[in-house]
């Protein structure tokens, strides 16, 4: 049996006033694991360029 077949197992035997945690842990859940793939640290550093290259701009002291 797959984990989503258990899951759907064990919401058919809750009873009702259980149904709507059951959907808020589940919501929730989603919700943290949607933020941890939107952090910031997920993301690849943009590479700089080369500090040896040439610049056409001129710098004064």
């Amino acid at each position: 049996m797959t984990n989503k077949e258990l899951l759907i197992q064990e919401i058919e035997t809750l009873p009702p006033e259980l149904l709507t945690e059951a959907l808020d842990l589940i919501r929730s859940i989603k919700v943290k694991y949607t933020q941890k793939e939107l952090e910031p640290d997920t993301l690849e550093p943009i590479p700089l360029r080369d500090s040896t290259e040439t610049s056409n701009a001129k710098v004064y002291p």
